[in-house]
């Protein structure tokens, strides 16, 4: 049975793939899949992503301070939850983050905090998963299992213990995520979601309208509230990047229908490059005034 570990940056990337190894030790039916190490080189990430989320029955996602609204985290959360009937999101909590940290869409499931009893937990959920799907052949006996658990359980804790450590010694307690991070992952994401409207288009996929508008509104008002949130020089510097991805939000939002989210992207609710030049050159004029004004 496959299970897909979503992550999201660096910190959670890591984490992710000491969980596949250690997953590969204790249940010999479990595939557990992790893009960073299961895409071959040449091969297309975007398709070999989908086909894994869509043959999914169970996700786990790597939750850390920084990625708790990332945008890829909560598009394969969303993709692992429709892919079958009977499908479980399973978001880990790691370093000190609360079930309370979590917000909207994350919320919708049952948050695992990193512990020994929660993670056995996952286990048991796991176990019972498989023997639903391929019969009591294919899953562990419950002495086995407890075993197993016992034995290798303190090998996960003391290297998730050493990832969370070095992260914490290397930068803030605050998030981390820069702006230029997440509009990369918009990017990534509104690229995938252009694909999937277009293979709806031509009659190759199916796409579920509700569940795309509502999806698609989100990373609307994600994108609104992240450009707003930038000083002019960052705005500046990501102007070609960001006027791209408020097209492609545009082409999503006319392949919808709404009028509300193309208000939202609209052109005239953001500075043209010319503005921003002036505003910029303007400020620097100023400070150079006040400097001036400072030393007389």
């Amino acid at each position: 049975m496959k299970v897909f570990i979503s992550w999201s940056g660096d910190i959670s990337k890591k984490l992710a793939e000491e969980l596949q190894t250690w997953l590969n030790g204790i249940i010999q039916a479990v595939t557990p899949y992790v893009s960073s190490q299961d895409i071959e080189k040449g091969e297309l990430w975007d398709a070999n992503i989908t086909q894994e989320l869509s043959d999914t029955n169970i996700g786990i996602l790597c939750l850390t301070r920084d990625n708790l609204t990332a945008p890829w985290i909560l598009f394969e959360a969303g993709a692992i939850a429709k892919s079958a009937k009977n499908a479980r999101v399973c978001p880990i909590l790691f370093g000190a983050l609360k079930k309370t940290d979590l917000n909207l869409p994350l919320s919708r499931y049952q948050g695992i905090y990193f512990n020994e009893k929660e993670i056995k937990e996952l286990l048991v959920t796991i176990n019972s998963a498989i023997e639903k799907s391929s019969g009591p052949q294919q899953s562990l006996p419950t002495a086995t299992l407890d075993m197993l658990f016992k034995t290798l359980w303190p090998q996960l804790e003391e290297k998730v213990a050493e990832i969370i450590k070095a992260s914490t010694v290397a930068g803030p307690t605050e998030p981390v995520r820069s702006q230029q991070d997440t509009l990369d992952e918009m990017l990534t994401l509104l690229r995938k979601m252009s694909s999937d409207s277009e293979r709806n288009n031509s009659g190759t996929s199916k796409v579920n309208s509700r569940k795309f508008e509502r999806f698609t509104g989100k990373v609307v008002v994600d994108f609104d509230r992240l450009v707003k949130s930038m000083d002019l020089e960052d705005y500046g510097n990501n102007y070609d990047k960001i006027h791209q991805m408020r097209k492609d939000l545009r082409m999503l939002v006319k392949y919808l229908g709404s009028d509300g989210l193309a208000e939202i992207i609209s052109v005239s609710n953001y500075p043209s490059r010319e503005n921003v030049r002036n505003q910029i050159a303007t400020k620097v004029f100023e400070d150079e005034d006040e400097d001036n004004n400072l030393e007389l």
